[in-house]
């Protein structure tokens, strides 16, 4: 569990809304890696992402990549949660964090015996999903990623070979079957080196 008395006095020193009035934090998810909490605050919504403690301490470091990428969609027309505020300072809650606007919705995570009402038999809603995703990805491919300040986020150059090349080695201790789709191109490709495909 998170110290609401100390994030509370971090969220004032940052002047986010609710100055004064007691901090509820409730447990939403979470793994290895992350723990999601819903904070509220007075009429102050907002969701916290944070390493747990035994996490590797590298991870402090993805974290704030995240918050780079969500506060880089803002102006932007992908959808995203709001970027609210990110703080670095292990001292404050031990683990760098940040807090991003709440969304009320469902994970597919949390719902693999059956989706909610109407995604469990409604093969139009399920399909709204999808196109949804697939719009989403579209506006992504469209946003000026150095004009937004994520330049320096990663490595551009060669992206795609170095993600082939991953895929592949990944691959290799798969069973024989998989390891054959991954050998062979789609119809109308041809492999023009080890970790690159072109139409043929």
């Amino acid at each position: 569990m998170i110290d609401t008395k100390r994030l509370a006095e971090w969220m004032d020193e940052r002047g986010l809304p609710g100055k004064g009035a007691p901090l509820e934090a409730t447990y939403l998810s979470g793994g290895t890696q992350n723990e999601i909490y819903k904070l509220v605050r007075d009429d102050f919504t907002s969701v916290i992402r944070i390493p747990p403690k035994a996490a590797p301490a590298d991870r402090d470091n993805g974290i704030i990549r995240e918050w780079r990428i969500i506060e880089g969609l803002d102006g932007t027309d992908v959808p995203h949660t709001a970027a609210i505020a990110a703080c670095e300072d292990t001292s404050v809650l031990g683990r760098a964090f940040y807090l991003m606007g709440f969304v009320d919705g469902w994970s597919p995570m949390d719902h693999r015996d059956g989706w909610p009402a109407p995604f469990d038999n409604d093969p139009e809603a399920r399909a709204g999903l999808a196109y949804q995703l697939a719009e989403g990805i579209g506006l992504l491919s469209k946003v000026d990623w150095k004009a937004q300040g994520l330049e320096g986020l990663g490595r551009p150059d060669g992206f795609h070979d170095r993600q082939v090349d991953r895929w592949t080695d990944s691959s290799s201790g798969s069973k024989p079957a998989r390891s054959r789709a991954w050998t062979s191109p789609p119809s109308g490709y041809r492999i023009t080196g080890r970790s690159t495909t072109s139409r043929a």
